[in-house]
């Protein structure tokens, strides 16, 4: 069964939305030779707090899985398709990033990549 979302919900999932678009364009901004990609991972955590939300991948454990994901972020570098946990690896001239970032805001979660 499809449930359709109600007007504050569909707005509740929009704020999420922003609260995301804004903390990847940020990231984004961060994103050059020398940084750690755990620096990334601590500026998008402290920065979905201050915003009063949480970070949607950090502790998620899927069933079967050994772990809980380490990270506020999914930072997957080179050759990494998905899902790369950041390290203390510093980005050199050419590496090619992709960030995935979720966030729980108000109930809703709104997850994205670049």
């Amino acid at each position: 069964m499809i449930r359709l979302k109600t007007k504050k919900e569909i707005e509740g999932i929009r704020q999420a939305g922003v609260l995301l678009a804004e903390i990847l364009a940020e990231l984004e901004h961060r994103v050059q030779r020398g940084v750690e990609l755990a620096a990334l991972d601590a500026f998008a955590e402290k920065s979905i707090r201050d915003a009063g939300a949480e970070p949607a991948f950090l502790g998620y454990k899927p069933e079967g899985a050994a772990h809980p994901y380490p990270a506020s972020i999914c930072a997957s570098l080179n050759d990494v398709v998905v899902h790369g946990i950041p390290s203390k690896k510093a980005l050199q001239e050419g590496d090619v990033l992709k960030i995935d970032l979720g966030v729980r805001y108000r109930g809703f979660v709104a997850d994205a990549a670049i």
